[in-house]
């Protein structure tokens, strides 16, 4: 009997090298999957200090609105929406917005 345990050790079967080019794929897979979590949890704390730093941030005074109104108004900027991708201007940005989001769903 010992003879016979020699033998099958000593021979390499399809099934056990198969089984083992499946496991180490397998543990490749398992390794790529931890990199790609250990980069979404470095992502999340840094929008979470991003989050931090704009809950930080003082709320802008009437005088600065006005200041910035003024600005804004004479750049005449365009937002792209994000649903029909239409450049709408800054003061009915919003209003489009609900719109197309409305008409969408």
């Amino acid at each position: 009997m010992p003879i016979r345990l020699e033998q099958m050790d000593s021979q390499t079967y399809a099934a056990t090298q198969s089984n083992q080019n499946e496991t180490e794929a397998v543990r490749q897979k398992l390794v790529e999957c931890k990199t790609m979590v250990e980069k979404l949890f470095q992502q999340k704390a840094s929008l979470e200090q991003t989050i931090l730093k704009g809950k930080r941030e003082q709320p802008c005074s009437q005088d600065e609105e006005e200041h910035h109104g003024e600005d804004s108004t004479s750049d005449n900027c365009d937002v792209h929406c994000i649903t029909c991708g239409l450049p709408t201007p800054l003061r009915t940005a919003v209003k489009h917005f609900e719109k197309c989001f409305n008409r969408v769903s």
